[in-house]
C-alpha cells in the first residue's frame, strides 16, 4: 500500500545517535557560530554592493552580473539561516522528543525550492562571469 507524504511524516522518529547529535551543545554552538557569520556576511555584502555602486570599475554588464550574484547569495544564505534556527528552535523545544526533532518533508518545501534554485542560479551566474570577461 503507497502511503502519504503526511502519513510518513507522522511515523519518522530521529534514530537516538541522530537525536543525541542534534541536541548537543556542540551542535547549537555550531548553528550560533553559522548564523553569526551568515549575518556578517549581511554586512559586509551590504558595503560591497554600496561600493559596486558608487565605484565601478567593472563593465556595466559585468557589475550587473556581479549585482545579481550578490542579491542570490544573500537570498541564498537567508534560507540556510531559517533553516538553522528553526533547526536550534526544534532542538531547544523538542529536546525530549526524538519524534518532533526532525523536519517533515511538507515543513521543507519552500525551503527546497530556494535552496535549489540560489545553487543552480549561482551555477549559471558563475559561468556568466566567465564568459563575460
Amino acid at each position: 500500500m503507497n502511503k502519504t507524504a503526511e502519513q510518513l511524516d507522522k511515523e519518522v522518529c530521529a534514530p537516538d545517535g541522530l537525536h543525541k547529535a542534534l541536541t548537543s551543545p556542540i551542535m547549537k554552538i555550531n548553528f550560533i557560530f553559522i548564523i553569526s557569520v551568515i549575518l556578517t556576511s549581511y554586512l559586509f555584502s551590504c558595503k560591497a554592493l554600496k561600493t559596486l555602486l558608487k565605484h565601478n570599475i567593472f563593465s556595466n554588464c559585468t557589475r550587473n552580473i556581479l549585482f545579481v550574484c550578490s542579491i542570490n547569495s544573500i537570498v541564498h544564505q537567508t534560507t540556510m539561516m531559517e533553516i538553522r534556527v528553526r533547526q536550534i528552535f526544534r532542538s531547544i523545544i523538542w529536546d525530549r522528543d526524538p519524534c518532533h526533532i526532525l523536519f517533515h518533508s511538507s515543513d521543507c518545501v519552500i525551503d527546497l525550492y530556494f535552496y535549489y534554485i540560489t545553487n543552480f542560479f549561482s551555477t549559471y551566474s558563475v559561468i556568466s562571469l566567465t564568459l563575460d570577461m
